[in-house]
């Protein structure tokens, strides 16, 4: 992996992009994992590769998949539809586009387009590689973002 604090470009690419939606959002802690998992109602998987590779595994449970989904669409979201998940997988584009730019490489990193699982009692585990997860509060919830790379 190149020599860069990923913690760092994350956190700062959601607290530029969060607010222009209207979501509060606080940076909670970042701990490590033995494994890239999520155990949360929405998960959202991207892949990255060339001059950055490894996985990057959003999990949000539905208020804060609601949360992001109504603030980038300017009205309430109460259900995980079509809509909710495009929006999602928008602004989950966003952010990692915004994050990885601060990274200044001269390499491309080719982003894959997010892969998003749903549902009640899922639990997805991608590698057995450690990784780390971030947490953030969101409103009145919370979402995390793990990420292995190599």
């Amino acid at each position: 992996m190149k020599d860069f604090n990923f913690k760092d470009i994350i956190v700062a690419a959601a607290t530029q992009i969060m607010p222009s939606f209207g979501l509060n959002h606080r940076f909670m802690c970042e701990l490590p994992e033995s494994s890239l998992n999520s155990v949360e109602d929405v998960s959202i998987l991207v892949g990255l590769t060339n001059a950055v590779k490894g996985n990057i595994l959003i999990g949000l449970p539905k208020e804060a998949a609601y949360d992001i989904a109504s603030g980038m669409m300017g009205q309430s979201v109460y259900e995980l539809n079509d809509i909710t998940l495009s929006c999602l997988s928008e602004f989950t584009i966003m952010l990692l586009n915004n994050a990885l730019s601060r990274l200044r490489l001269e390499e491309t990193i080719e982003v894959a387009p997010p892969t998003i699982t749903t549902g009640d009692d899922v639990f997805i585990m991608i590698s057995r590689s450690p990784s780390k997860k971030l947490f953030f509060k969101l409103q009145n919830t919370k979402f995390n973002i793990a990420y292995c790379l190599e």
